[in-house]
């Protein structure tokens, strides 16, 4: 049977309010098993009965959508995404773009067998999204094709696009981009972090959506950090110009666009709502590419979460360091000379939990 919090798991999946964790682990569930494909394909179809299956608008309709679903009574399923723990994995599912509603309704009839509950889902989703269909993303052609990347902590991806735009995603990022770009925008959808080479066209804007804002531009070089676990977005520029806005209002009180010129960055935290545009380092901004990280006075536990990251392995820090802040600049070092580092700049002893003389945990105290 599957529960609420199971449900949850493949609804927010579906709507892509997932966290890194909780997409990793249904899309290593899609991989284990073709009959997992095939009933989450059932499900997929129904909910892009959807217009809004993309982006909710608002907070609230996320959550009396899941109430709809709650009041229902279970679905037998006996094969639900749980926590797997794996190395690595080729994520290949794309979600595709709505059917007609018409096909949609056919569908639902076809697969009677399907539980009540589907059905119920179904006709909650288009309600909730029927606002929707003049918004940015309801011009999209029934046959675009979707694909999906995303990387595990300790790897980056290069990604060449369809008009071919370079894509550098960092470690524990996922981005979304179409088979082709067809209409007047190519727009591509980021979770994490990732550094784009544009190619120009004067006909298409280039569109990156990422946790509630669209970066636009025609041709240029820049980086969008937008990490769920992390309090800011912040949007580097090093050519060109880009302009930066709330897409659809999606949970963000309205703002103004906001424009940015060759090498200005964007900084919003998420907590306070401020934002600010200031020049920048363009080797702390984006030197993770080249596997550079610059720190200055930076919190330890800061920088534990990039260094997890990028080396694939986990920080641990006792005592009451916590609040001790570190400046150091790392060129590709190894993970061992990484703590050695760590480990004489603070003052701190360190010991390695390892397996096979491999580093899995670095504890500070």
């Amino acid at each position: 049977m599957i529960n609420k919090s199971e449900m949850d798991r493949l609804l927010r999946y579906l709507a892509n309010q997932s966290s890194y964790e909780e997409m990793r682990n249904v899309q290593l569930w899609l991989e284990k098993d073709p009959k997992n494909r095939s009933k989450f394909e059932e499900l997929k179809k129904i909910w892009l009965l959807s217009p809004d299956n993309l982006n909710w608008n608002t907070d609230s309709e996320w959550v009396n959508f899941k109430n709809k679903i709650e009041a229902q009574p279970e679905i037998s399923n006996e094969s639900v995404p749980q926590a797997v723990e794996i190395n690595s994995y080729k994520p290949s599912y794309p979600p595709e773009f709505k059917p007609s509603i018409l096909d949609s309704i056919s569908l639902v009839f076809r697969r009677y067998s399907l539980a009540f509950t589907i059905v119920l889902i179904s006709l909650a989703a288009g309600y909730a999204g029927y606002k929707y269909f003049n918004s940015p993303y309801s011009n999209s052609s029934d046959s675009i094709i979707w694909n999906e990347k995303i990387t595990l902590a300790g790897e980056k991806a290069e990604i060449l696009l369809p008009d071919n735009s370079k894509v550098i995603l960092n470690s524990e990022s996922k981005l979304r981009y179409p088979d082709s770009f067809s209409g007047n925008s190519r727009d591509i959808y980021l979770t994490g972090e990732a550094y784009f080479e544009v190619t120009h066209n004067d006909k298409q804007k280039f569109n990156v959506h990422s946790a509630g804002y669209s970066t636009t531009v025609l041709g240029t070089k820049f980086n969008v950090s937008a990490f769920p676990d992390e309090e800011n977005i912040t949007i580097s520029l090093l050519e060109g110009k880009v302009k930066i806005s709330p897409d659809h209002n999606k949970g963000i009180e309205a703002q103004k666009n906001i424009f940015l010129s060759t090498n200005q960055q964007w900084v919003y935290n998420q907590n306070n709502k401020q934002s600010e545009i200031n020049s920048f380092n363009h080797e702390k901004a984006i030197g993770w590419k080249d596997n550079i990280m610059t720190f200055e006075n930076v919190p330890l536990e800061k920088v534990f979460t990039k260094l997890e990251r990028a080396y694939g392995v986990k920080f641990q820090l006792d005592g009451n360091s916590k609040n001790q802040n570190i400046t150091t600049k790392f060129n590709g070092d190894s993970i061992w000379l990484v703590a050695e580092v760590i480990k004489r700049t603070t003052g701190l002893q360190c010991r390695s939990i390892t397996k096979n003389n491999i580093p899995g945990t670095f504890i500070f105290y």
